[in-house]
């Protein structure tokens, strides 16, 4: 089953939490006022697709349950920006697709492929029982992180459990230049003599200042060995800051979760191209 709601949100490029859910005809009624000298204002419209399935393979208490959802926040419109190619990264990043059809379809997809169909032949029930059994899950989201009127953040976030000791999760920001209608890639952002030592440094030096402890002390908590690289890259609209994301186990135990990292501005200006600089907001000789 697949559920679209529609989040209008209204004003100079700002989502506000928890805006009201609102019909496509109550979107087109919105009326233009005249705004003061400065203020500019555009009207961006996103739908949340929402699906769900569960399916089940074997007999009474050795039967195995595959709880399936999906919900995923889809750019409508951005003001004058076209998103296609946003469109086109969505449905490429978080479902893997390089042709779609229809975000619905998208999403019927990803919760009509069960993982338990290597265990057998999947059929689908009404819900979960409350009894006996062995239970998976899947569970496919795509948010909105931040934006501006400059680019828009989203997050792919991909979380299940097929047996073993727990589960796991994996994520995926991205940010979408609305000016230059592209997914940023680490080379739109850093320059070609970006240092990989020194910026392991940076997030060595600013994850031990964020946990208030000594860097010597970082062996505690993460995986220092295992840091040896920028992690996946975006920009973050709340405060223009460039952002490093590491995976769940992937510098630290599975327990610590992803681990965000905030990258001083000033200390990484040197590795920021043109177009990252016009982004965040910073003079070109910064």
């Amino acid at each position: 089953m697949i559920n679209k709601n529609l989040i209008v949100a209204l004003g100079a490029m700002a989502i506000v939490a928890g805006a009201c859910s609102c019909s496509s005809a109550d979107a087109d009624k919105t009326e233009t006022t005249q705004l003061p000298a400065g203020v500019t204002a555009a009207q961006v419209n996103f739908s949340v697709y929402t699906g769900h399935k569960v399916y089940k393979v074997g007999k009474d208490s050795t039967a195995v349950y595959d709880d399936m959802r999906c919900q995923i926040i889809w750019p409508e419109s951005i003001g004058k920006y076209d998103i296609k190619p946003l469109q086109d990264s969505i449905a490429r990043i978080v479902f893997g697709k390089d042709e779609w059809t229809s975000p619905a379809a998208l999403v019927e997809t990803e919760i009509s492929a069960p993982d338990i169909a290597e265990l057998g032949t999947p059929v689908e029930v009404d819900s979960l029982p409350s009894g006996l059994g062995i239970y998976w899950s899947s569970d496919l989201t795509n948010k909105v992180m931040s934006y501006n009127d400059r680019y828009v953040t989203m997050q792919a976030c991909k979380t299940g459990f097929s047996g073993g000791a727990h589960g796991y999760t994996t994520c995926r920001p991205y940010t979408y230049a609305l000016e230059a209608g592209k997914v940023l890639g680490f080379d739109d952002i850093f320059l070609p003599t970006f240092d990989d030592a020194r910026v392991v440094a940076l997030v060595k030096k600013t994850l031990a200042s964020t946990m208030n402890i000594s860097e010597r002390q970082l062996g505690d908590f993460i995986f220092p060995d295992q840091l040896k690289g920028p992690g996946i890259v975006y920009l973050d609209a709340d405060d223009d800051s460039v952002c490093f994301l590491y995976n769940q186990y992937e510098i630290a135990p599975y327990s610590s979760g992803a681990i965000r990292v905030t990258l001083p501005t000033f200390e990484i200006a040197d590795y920021l191209t043109p177009l990252a600089k016009r982004l965040l907001n910073l003079p070109f000789n910064f």
